[in-house]
């Protein structure tokens, strides 16, 4: 994400999961404004819509928003460190 920050600048938002489920309500108001879109209370209710969801996470799109994703990736945290190595440029794949 830092590169496209770098090219894009204030052109992309970046939303935090933790902050979205901690306060819904803020996060989403932040990112409605931040597109240009006039609010719309339905924004906070996105599990009542009977639309298809057509996405590799239609399930998860049809849900309320859950906080037991979080922290989630501690799991594998050990697994994580070759990449997590590569990414901060201290050896190459």
């Amino acid at each position: 994400m830092t590169h496209w920050q770098q090219v894009m600048g204030d052109r992309i938002l970046t939303v935090n999961y933790e902050a979205l489920v901690a306060d819904n309500e803020a996060t989403v108001r932040q990112m409605i404004e931040f597109i240009g879109l006039e609010w719309d209370e339905r924004c906070l209710k996105h599990a009542d819509n009977t639309r298809a969801v057509v996405t590799a996470s239609s399930d998860q799109a049809t849900k309320p928003l859950y906080t037991s994703s979080i922290e989630r990736w501690r799991h594998y945290e050990s697994q994580l460190q070759p990449l997590k190595r590569v990414l901060a440029g201290e050896c190459s794949m």
